[in-house]
């Protein structure tokens, strides 16, 4: 009995597979079903069982091994160096000409100001 047990289980192959959703501007929304546009997919793909895909472990496979497994990818159009190019304010002046590596500054405003408006620009890469 366990044998048969052991060769019905090394014989079933593969599970059924489960359900996927990606929130994309195509995708069907439930009513009342609206996530912030932050939530937003591009270029998505949603691959079945029988399409090669990345593996977990980067190699390529047919369908997925073991439990569900997803990749997302995060391509950021943006640098992350954060080092400030320039700065500006509407009123008033530096204490020291500006340069990326001070972290500090004084600016001398007069009394009477009552809005100012800092204005800065990253390095781009």
């Amino acid at each position: 009995m366990v044998a048969a047990a052991r060769n019905y289980r090394n014989s079933t192959g593969a599970g059924a597979g489960g359900s996927g959703y990606v929130y994309s501007e195509k995708s069907y929304k439930p009513t009342n079903y609206r996530p912030s546009q932050k939530y937003i997919m591009h270029n998505e793909k949603l691959l079945d069982g029988t399409q090669s895909m990345p593996g977990h472990k980067g190699h390529t496979i047919e369908g997925n091994e073991g439990d569900g497994f997803v990749r997302i990818s995060l391509l950021n159009k943006y640098s992350s160096d954060a080092t400030l190019s320039n700065v500006t304010f509407s009123e008033g002046t530096f204490d020291v000409p500006f340069t990326p590596s001070t972290k500090n500054y004084n600016v001398a405003i007069d009394a009477d100001t009552t809005k100012l408006k800092i204005t800065k620009n990253n390095y781009r890469s």
